[in-house]
């Protein structure tokens, strides 16, 4: 069919108006019906699990109540930063439901099909190691996540699943508790098939329902969701035609651990450093480099923490030990001089964004609070506290503010680093040659201030996989890396960085009009006045 729309920016989550002219399809009434796209999805010869249709039904209200996710990490009920869950003002579209049954785990894929169609297929996927999105994926801050609305809002076919687990918790969710074992096929899911089946059934659904295939498949996945991405360019290089990976957390096991790391430290020495003198040390590291903005723009900054030694702060001078603790997470965890996982980059904001982010509950992995008694210690974020207790310990009661120090991480890390389960969403595989080879284009981005993924592990993930690839130039055909200038995980607070309307315009521009991205648009968004306050180019890697 021949494009029907123009590739335009409305909003930071949106790229699609629709011409003027473009009307609805029209579907034949035998075409939505269960059985007509079960016979679809019984061609796919899935011959590992089941497929069963359980919905085909018209939505024209406009307003769309999703089944919602069951992750409970974080409270974002409070309406002042999370829109009612109920979507409105959406386009007349077909609902599909697809169930896939493996070993007894059940996961649902949801294909949303507007009858006024833009020839296009859209899957989404998750966050953290949850196949849907949280909620805090509504605010607009968070402008490199997005979820089945905005493709729906776009006029694509629109994929996402929930990946057979409907138990709460953003890691915890992995181990049963009352069973003693992981969730394996879950694991399974999240690791590696969702992204792979969103493909396969979409494109099988949509093919059913409109009666034609999509001209284009696309995949958006950010943090946790843009691992799922590259790992399904990796293991299934022709599933998508284009893949925009935000921030994605590659080595994920490593990754895991180097988030562990700040607290082992501070545990194991008793020394839990204060938010101003973590404040004394970053600014120690950015006048080195003559501010902040020189900072990013340095890819690998050292700094020698015993220099700021003696340095005042609201809570008493740095001591020696304070800085023995600064520099041991900088360096990160080693056995016998290897580098087991990243250690905290000198100068990234890794105590905490404070402010409204804090009051939202974000934190950062290396931050400490006052207790009640007035002393400083370690707050408690779900990634790392998650991790350990269930993927390490396979304890979800486990004491990590007792337990948690350097013998315990080096005790634990080989051991689940072999995991079976751990294998699953590892993510350590770079060969995307494949990938090149079959046209796919993939765009990744990651903030020079990401807190939660080490901005190192994606640049020394790229540089493997161009190595294999036989150099940056040819890896370059098929993917492209943007490093941005200041912003946080999945959010543009913090210095610019590219939003998924952006991302988006640039890569539908290589995948269908063939123009390779040299730069890309970047935003830097004020939380307090919630609007865009910092604009920039950033070129490509």
């Amino acid at each position: 069919m021949a494009r029907n729309f123009k590739l335009e920016r409305t909003d930071l989550k949106q790229w699609i108006v629709m011409d003027d002219d473009a009307q609805p399809l029209d579907i034949p009434a035998e075409n939505a019906t269960i059985e007509h796209v079960q016979a679809a999805l019984d061609a796919l010869n899935d011959t590992e699990g089941e497929l069963k249709v359980t919905m085909v039904e018209l939505n024209s209200t406009g307003d769309y109540l999703p089944v919602p996710d069951a992750d409970e990490c974080m409270d974002m009920t409070d309406p002042k930063y999370v829109k009612n869950f109920t979507t409105h003002g959406l386009p007349e579209f077909y609902e599909v439901r697809v169930t896939r049954t493996v070993n007894g785990a059940v996961e649902t894929y949801y294909i949303l099909l507007p009858t006024t169609w833009n020839g296009r297929l859209l899957a989404v996927c998750g966050m953290g190691l949850r196949a849907m999105q949280p909620g805090f994926a509504h605010t607009a801050p968070f402008a490199e996540i997005i979820n089945y609305w905005h493709g729906l809002m776009g006029h694509f076919s629109t994929v996402y699943s929930d990946g057979a687990n409907l138990t709460p918790g953003l890691f915890s969710w992995a181990y049963d508790a009352e069973t003693g074992e992981m969730r394996t096929e879950a694991i399974k899911n999240v690791g590696f098939r969702s992204a792979h089946w969103r493909a396969l059934i979409g494109k099988a659904v949509t093919e059913a329902i409109y009666g034609q295939k999509p001209e284009y498949s696309y995949l958006e996945g950010a943090s946790g969701g843009g691992r799922e991405a590259v790992v399904d360019a990796v293991e299934y290089p022709e599933d998508y035609d284009g893949i925009m990976a935000f921030a994605p957390a590659v080595y994920y096991g490593r990754m895991s651990f180097a988030d562990c790391w700040p607290h082992a430290v501070m545990n194991t020495y008793h020394d839990f450093l204060p938010r101003p003198k973590f404040e004394a040390f970053q600014k120690a590291v950015w006048e080195k480099y003559g501010g902040r903005d020189g900072w990013l723009k340095e890819l690998h900054p050292t700094f020698d923490a015993t220099a700021c030694i003696g340095t005042e702060t609201e809570w008493g001078p740095i001591t020696e030990l304070d800085a023995k603790v600064m520099q041991m997470i900088w360096d990160g965890p080693r056995r016998d001089g290897v580098q087991l996982a990243w250690g905290a980059k000198p100068g990234l904001t890794i105590f905490g964004p404070g402010g409204m982010l804090g009051d939202m509950g974000f934190i950062g992995p290396a931050e400490t609070v006052l207790n009640e008694n007035g002393e400083w210690e370690t707050r408690g974020w779900c990634l790392f506290i998650e991790w350990m207790q269930a993927w390490a310990m396979n304890d979800l009661n486990w004491d990590w503010r007792r337990n948690l120090t350097i013998d315990t991480f080096m005790e634990v890390y080989e051991k689940t680093m072999a995991s079976e389960e751990v294998g699953y969403i590892a993510c350590e595989n770079e060969d995307l040659s494949a990938f090149v080879k079959a046209g796919g284009k993939m765009i990744m981005t990651i903030g020079q201030d990401d807190d939660s993924v080490p901005p190192e592990s994606l640049i020394g993930f790229y540089d493997k996989a161009a190595e294999i690839c036989g150099g940056k130039d040819e890896l370059k055909r098929g993917v492209r890396l943007f490093l941005t200038p200041g912003n946080g995980h999945g959010h543009l607070i913090g210095g610019p960085g590219v939003c998924t309307a952006e991302g988006f315009i640039a890569l539908m521009k290589w995948v269908e009009d063939g123009i390779a991205p040299e730069s890309i648009h970047c935003d830097q968004f004020d939380i307090n006045a919630f609007s865009i306050c910092k604009t920039a180019e950033v070129d490509v890697y």
